[in-house]
């Protein structure tokens, strides 16, 4: 068990002591409704499917939760990951059918993974067995993580999204630049030298990021909506941040959960070699 995350050791215990047909895994910061888990299941039986991921309602009135988390909910809601089969998953609340965990070989195909859920996800969208919602009235899922836990979760999966790449970070940074910041600076460009189709393109642009910010708040965190415009500019820059952050904790440093390193090199020391018999 040595080569073994804490969490999804954990995650593999619990599997082996349940015994129902679904198996639900959580935080302890998500904070569920009295119906949550019998829509849970009902939408996976609905829907025909084996896996469901819930993107949580964040009760939080801070400012500063506008910073990291809807940046993350960018990487799950903007951007067509089923197209790189990629699709959306968050550890916040997941739901698994049992056969579908066992036939993808348990948390022992994934003991190191440091997003176990996303290989079952990626997996299983294959045949259509997957889905990721978000909670409403009736499929009630919230959360309270607070903004260090935030950027704790974020350090550690962010260089692991991207395959822990550095080209892809580079790649992820330029894209980042060009759909964060190219609007703005264009449209001030625009608006200094009087260039009206320019005004014309880059105000569209504009509008369309903010838009799609406020919509992504809308559904993660409504009580912050009037400050996320405001916050926009210093949530891009942190999100550049935090990317480079991970990639030199995960190739230089140590990546710590739970009080634990979760970063495991690629290459280790053995302590000696075996025998070689004549």
């Amino acid at each position: 068990m040595e080569r073994w995350l804490a969490k999804n050791q954990a995650y593999d215990k619990l599997y082996q002591e349940s015994s129902g047909s679904f198996i639900l895994f959580c935080g302890v910061d998500v904070r569920f409704g009295p119906s949550t888990i019998r829509s849970m299941v009902n939408v996976l039986r609905s829907r025909n499917k084996s896996m469901l991921s819930v993107l949580p309602l964040r009760i939080a009135g801070a400012a500063q939760a506008t910073l990291l988390q809807p940046m993350r909910y960018w990487w799950e809601l903007a951007l067509p990951r089923r197209l790189f089969n990629r699709p959306a998953v968050l550890s916040t609340c997941w739901m698994i059918e049992r056969k579908a965990l066992k036939h993808l070989g348990g948390f022992g195909a994934v003991s190191h993974a440091v997003i176990p859920e996303g290989f079952f996800a990626r997996e299983l969208v294959k045949t259509d067995g997957y889905s990721f919602v978000r909670s409403t009235d009736e499929l009630e899922v919230r959360t309270v993580k607070s903004l260090n836990d935030q950027r704790e979760t974020a350090l550690r999966t962010r260089y692991p999204e991207v395959r822990r790449r550095p080209e892809v970070v580079l790649l992820v940074t330029l894209a980042e630049l060009f759909v964060f910041f190219a609007p703005f600076l264009s449209l001030v460009v625009s608006l200094v030298s009087g260039f009206v189709p320019g005004i014309i393109l880059s105000g569209i642009s504009t509008v369309v990021v903010l838009v799609t910010h406020l919509v992504i708040l809308q559904v993660t965190n409504p009580a912050n909506l009037a400050v996320s415009i405001l916050t926009f500019p210093f949530a891009a820059i942190t999100e550049l941040i935090i990317g480079y952050v991970s990639m030199f904790k995960y190739e230089f440093g140590t990546v710590e959960w739970k009080g634990r390193n979760v970063c495991i090199p690629v290459m280790h020391v053995v302590p000696r070699l075996p025998t070689i018999e004549a």
